[in-house]
């Protein structure tokens, strides 16, 4: 009996299990597909040369190898800030040519200029509410970047922002992000272009992100990708 105990003591619970469990194998290849449509972008734009910037990049900086991998021949560099640990970026740069990570402290006084910053699903993990931050980090990009590609999460009522937690809580539960249910509808999106000054260059929320037989959370107006510039 006390065997037993024992054994069923070691047992990771639940949330250890989730925990080792993709995205990707969750919902569905969100990486992959939104890595896909920034490219979609760029080649809008038919540039060689890209100097990316991509901002709030993530523990392993996914997206920005994917776009690598899809892109590789029009792109010079991405350099990515983010929460990283010296030793981390150290290794991780000695193995990468066109991708460099930095910490985020240093982003202000980076002097490097870019054809395009990215924030990538991190506005609403800083809090939309907390308004001076947010517009003090789009000043930064834009003093570094020409133009700014944001994604982020859309809601137009109760139930969509509901769905919209629990694909947070999911999605983050591996790299322990915090849940902050701050998300744009139409009129607070409206504002931010508004108090940050930005022109629309290009904007869409039509594309689905994850696994089909997850209806609820394939909603496709609940993403959009907008590609921004100062007026």
């Amino acid at each position: 009996m006390k065997k037993d105990s024992k054994k069923w003591q070691n047992r990771p619970s639940f949330l250890q299990k989730l925990g080792k469990v993709s995205r990707d194998d969750l919902l569905g290849p969100r990486d992959d597909i939104l890595s896909a449509q920034i490219c979609k972008i760029l080649k809008k734009f038919n540039k060689s040369n890209y100097k990316i910037l991509d901002v709030g990049s993530g523990p392993h900086a996914i997206v920005a190898r994917k776009i690598l991998k899809l892109y590789d021949k029009k792109v010079t560099i991405i350099d990515c800030f983010d929460f990283y640990e010296k030793k981390y970026i150290k290794e991780f740069n000695s193995k990468n040519k066109k991708i460099k990570l930095h910490k985020i402290d240093d982003l202000k006084n980076c002097k490097n200029k870019y054809d395009f910053g990215l924030l990538l699903d991190v506005l609403h993990h800083i809090d939309l509410k907390n308004e001076i931050k947010i517009n003090n980090l789009i000043s930064t990009i834009f003093k570094k970047s020409k133009y700014l590609i944001i994604k982020d999460h859309l809601y137009e009522n109760f139930l969509d922002k509901i769905l919209l937690i629990m694909m947070d809580m999911f999605g983050n539960i591996k790299d322990g992000v915090k849940t902050i249910p701050t998300y744009f509808n139409k009129k607070n999106l409206k504002k931010f272009i508004k108090d940050n000054q930005l022109q629309t260059i290009y904007f869409i929320s039509n594309v689905s992100y994850y696994f089909r037989h997850i209806i609820f959370f394939n909603k496709k107006n609940l993403h959009f990708i907008s590609v921004f510039k100062k007026k």
